[in-house]
């Protein structure tokens, strides 16, 4: 799948979130409600696996049998896009679309944590 095309799949779903669910934005509602909402309308816009398209998981914590890691701790990712399920030992192919960490604020708190799981291959 296109960059381009996963750009435009994630500013719809965002739209989409604020134009029907501003209320999740407007009265701090835990963080996983929000990620959620975000995954069903990314959902409805991504091809299904079963034609040949991808998952879309909140907090989807395996590599196949086993959990997701990055050095010595387990990862659960908010959102990852991916093909369940079919990653190898090292989990080194193009099973792994894309991985989204949502933030409720801006902040800078953990962030390079953040960026080092969604840079990292797992």
């Amino acid at each position: 799948m296109e960059e381009a095309t996963i750009k435009d799949i994630l500013t719809e779903a965002i739209n989409e979130l604020i134009e029907k669910d501003t209320y999740l934005l407007e009265n701090d509602v835990n963080e996983r409600a929000i990620t959620s909402k975000i995954s069903c309308y990314i959902s409805k816009r991504i091809s299904p696996k079963s034609k040949g398209g991808w998952d879309v998981d909140v907090e989807y914590n395996r590599n196949r049998e086993k959990p997701k890691s990055l050095g010595s701790g387990n990862v659960v990712p908010d959102i990852v896009i991916h093909r369940r399920g079919e990653n190898n030992s090292t989990g080194t192919e193009d099973n792994n679309l894309l991985v989204l960490e949502i933030k409720k604020n801006a902040t800078n708190k953990n962030r390079d944590d953040d960026v080092k799981k969604n840079n990292s291959i797992y």
